[in-house]
């Protein structure tokens, strides 16, 4: 078959004809077959002398044929992309299907909320900070030693480095970088209200955080809460009232017993982990069980090299600190043995709680 002949049979697939992606992959396959391999068999079967001009018009054709496939395909995918946003508008003022089931928020949004709204009661001051930090203050300015494990790669997720950025910078392992900027963030004149006792601060600052692990009881990116209270009479009298308050607050128990172990944090000194004295029983938790433990927080007094790398002085006022994840709590609170299910789209686990997704047809138009 002549080059020519070739050209005329990819005239007749009438590209041009073809409005849908489905047409466009019928003619992608005989386009391969009958008209692209057939044209490079003419090179194969083309005499030494004639190899280069025919390799020359095959290679050509080719192209032309190539591009305006490619043309073509590009045109179809747009038209069909504003069709389909076209017919998968809502109309948000069409009455909500199954209202009657969407009771309760999702536990991790109804964790944050209860956390939100205890701590707000005992004084603290909701803060932020970015999701994305620089070591100095996801590690460096927390007393993390150089060759301190959370440091490596098998445990922390490191962002790609931009040019004009020296400093690498990580997904924050912990809200415990939210104590520096705080600190940082105080002026002259709040400095010396604190030192002078006449001011305290007190912040909470509840956020995702990221890890490299995951397993029934660990999840690459979960929720913590962390609270810090600076002031010059603080000391670990004030740290166990104010766990005291939270653990009776949030479990809505005031009979809860609890206990400090003491622990190691790189930015806490003394350092302790909080136990609660419960145990899972008949879908609940059982809070009178002798001796046996469940640790639900971290926390300790603010260790003075991290007060100095924020710009304070560590002989004028003290702090403490705490921190707890958010789904564990829930998982406590609600009996829950999996994390992964807090993240998952799961209906059948949503609705266990009251949380259903609303059931808005798409099929309906916007109304115009």
């Amino acid at each position: 078959m002549t080059l020519d002949a070739l050209k005329q049979k990819w005239i007749e697939l009438n590209l041009e004809g073809s409005n849908s992606t489905k047409d466009l992959e019928s003619i992608s396959k005989i386009m391969q077959v009958d008209v692209l391999r057939p044209m490079r068999d003419l090179i194969k079967s083309a005499s030494p002398q004639d190899k280069r001009s025919v390799g020359m018009q095959v290679g050509e054709l080719e192209k032309s044929i190539l591009a305006e496939f490619k043309e073509k395909q590009l045109n179809i995918k747009n038209i069909e992309e504003r069709q389909f946003l076209t017919d998968d508008r809502i109309d948000i003022t069409l009455p909500i299907e199954n209202v009657d089931k969407i009771k309760n928020l999702h536990p991790t949004t109804r964790g944050f909320r209860e956390i939100y709204k205890l701590l707000s009661s005992l004084g603290y001051h909701y803060k932020q900070s970015s999701l994305i930090e620089t070591d100095f203050y996801n590690f460096e300015a927390l007393n993390f030693s150089k060759s301190h494990p959370a440091r490596s790669m098998h445990d922390t997720f490191f962002v790609a480095p931009v040019d004009n950025l020296q400093e690498r910078r990580v997904l924050r392992t912990h809200t415990s970088s939210t104590q520096i900027h705080i600190m940082q963030q105080l002026d002259d004149k709040q400095k010396k209200q604190l030192y002078s006792g006449s001011h305290s601060l007190k912040i909470f600052a509840p956020g995702a955080t990221f890890r490299n692990e995951s397993d029934s009881t660990h999840s690459p990116m979960f929720n913590q809460v962390e609270g810090l209270v600076l002031g010059v009479d603080i000391n670990l009298y004030s740290l166990k009232l104010a766990v005291k308050q939270f653990i009776h607050g949030f479990f809505q128990n005031d009979d809860i017993k609890f206990r400090f172990r003491a622990s190691y944090f790189p930015f806490t000194s003394p350092s302790f982990e909080v136990d609660i004295n419960a145990t899972p029983k008949d879908g609940s938790w059982n809070f009178d069980i002798e001796d046996n433990w469940f640790e639900i927080l971290g926390m300790g007094m603010v260790h003075p090299n991290v007060i100095k790398n924020a710009g304070l002085d560590p002989e004028k006022v003290k702090g403490f600190a705490f921190g707890m994840g958010i789904e564990r709590l829930m998982m406590i609170k609600y009996n829950i043995t999996d994390i992964r299910e807090l993240f998952r789209p799961s209906q059948n686990f949503n609705g266990n709680f009251g949380s259903y997704p609303v059931n808005l047809d798409r099929r309906k138009r916007c109304r115009s």
